[in-house]
């Protein structure tokens, strides 16, 4: 049976959406990651110069709309909300009337993301406190906890044609959960600034989007993106990561609720159509290649990469993700509090490993977690780029394994 998605003709918006953006991002962080590291691999005076023009935009910080941040911020900010509207938009049609359509069944991925959070934290504290690292580098195991969801929906994308519904409508979900924690945890713990009255004014816009979609049932797109940006704008003041505005926009895009939406014979027309296919088409592809070369200027040093810290790291993401989320997802099946994702169990497996691939979201949790102790940074990126490449690579390998009777993976 058919699973109902937005796009007419693709039959499933995240497949259209990254048909031809996943070689981009790829390509993107590639070109990132040598030209930040030419410097070092070549003794020469242009190279050094484009070295230094990487680290210029990771580094030189710009005042826009009253707000300061790194020119490699901004980009990130502003091209990664396309990305992530979409991401909100599928995954409510999915707790609507799709795979995560009952509770049971949507606090599954909620449960995983916990476990997700919790064991790689664990692991990360475990190591550290095992070698005997100074006590306030256990801040860093806030670091592993994240998911970065366009590297691992671009995994997803390389079996696009044979991945299971559930399995998708899984990973997306969990992966904006795990997100929010994580925006959660720089609130909580390290008290990042937040602006309260912000906050509250992205409740108020909150509260009228949910007035003119439900009560009034506005149809026009145009109220909703006006929202939208002022949302992001708030957002934005308020110390929160701007990009989540970008999410909860999405669950706020009208679409049909329809009973035959597994139908081939089913044609979508609403709001959230239109705009999923808009953006796929237009806005998202060029969108996911500059964020990708913006957020991956990464120097590479051997010596951070077998420093304790990085270790931590990589183990946090790379064993922490898929066995916690494995462990609380059967628990949670367990206890009956939620449905295990309607996939085996080698699927589910790849799926945890590929939770483990945190990369720009752990970049943005190991800024906050060591500000102010570049050398626990610099130790911390090489763990996040270690434990995401093994984390996408296990990931691979074991959906390879899995599909290996389909003929249409896209290696």
């Amino acid at each position: 049976m058919t699973t109902y998605t937005p796009l007419t003709q693709e039959k499933n918006f995240m497949r259209s959406l990254f048909s031809n953006s996943t070689a981009m991002i790829l390509l993107g962080s590639v070109i990132a990651l040598f030209i930040a590291n030419l410097g070092s691999l070549f003794d020469d005076p242009i190279a050094k110069e484009l070295a230094h023009l990487s680290h210029f935009f990771h580094e030189h910080k710009v005042t826009l709309l009253g707000h300061s941040e790194t020119i490699s911020h901004w980009v990130i900010l502003v091209f990664l909300s396309p990305f992530f509207l979409n991401i909100g938009i599928e995954v409510s049609r999915e707790l609507h009337m799709g795979k995560l359509n009952s509770i049971r069944k949507a606090m599954s991925p909620a449960v995983g993301a916990v476990g997700g959070v919790i064991m790689p934290a664990f692991i990360f504290a475990a190591v550290i406190t095992y070698l005997k690292i100074e006590s306030e580098a256990i801040f860093g195991a806030a670091i592993p906890t994240a998911t970065d969801i366009m590297f691992t929906v671009a995994v997803i994308n390389i079996f696009k044609n044979v991945m299971p519904d559930a399995m998708r409508s899984y990973l997306l979900a969990l992966a904006v959960i795990d997100d929010i924690i994580a925006v959660i945890i720089t609130v909580v713990v390290f008290n990042t600034g937040i602006d309260w009255y912000m906050l509250g004014s992205v409740a108020v816009v909150m509260v009228i989007l949910a007035f003119i979609r439900i009560a009034m049932n506005v149809q026009n797109l145009l109220p909703y993106l006006v929202l939208g940006v002022v949302m992001w704008l708030f957002m934005l003041h308020s110390g929160v990561h701007a990009t989540l505005a970008a999410v909860i926009l999405g669950f706020f895009i009208p679409f049909d609720k329809v009973d035959n939406y597994d139908s081939d014979d089913y044609t979508p027309d609403d709001p959230a159509h239109h705009l999923e296919h808009f953006l796929s088409e237009w806005i998202t592809p060029p969108c996911l290649a500059i964020f990708a070369f913006f957020s991956t200027g990464v120097v590479i040093s051997l010596d951070a990469m077998t420093s304790p810290i990085a270790i931590a790291v990589a183990a946090g993401l790379f064993l922490g993700k898929p066995i916690g989320i494995l462990l609380f997802t059967y628990l949670g099946s367990l206890l009956r509090i939620s449905d295990k994702p309607e996939v085996s169990f080698i699927v589910l497996l790849g799926g945890g490993f590929a939770a483990g691939i945190g990369y720009t979201m752990s970049f943005f949790m190991a800024s906050v977690s060591y500000e102010g102790h570049a050398q626990w940074l610099s130790q911390a990126l090489m763990g996040v780029i270690i434990g995401s490449v093994l984390s996408a690579f296990i990931t691979i390998l074991i959906w390879k394994i899995a599909f290996n009777k389909a003929k249409k993976i896209n290696f």
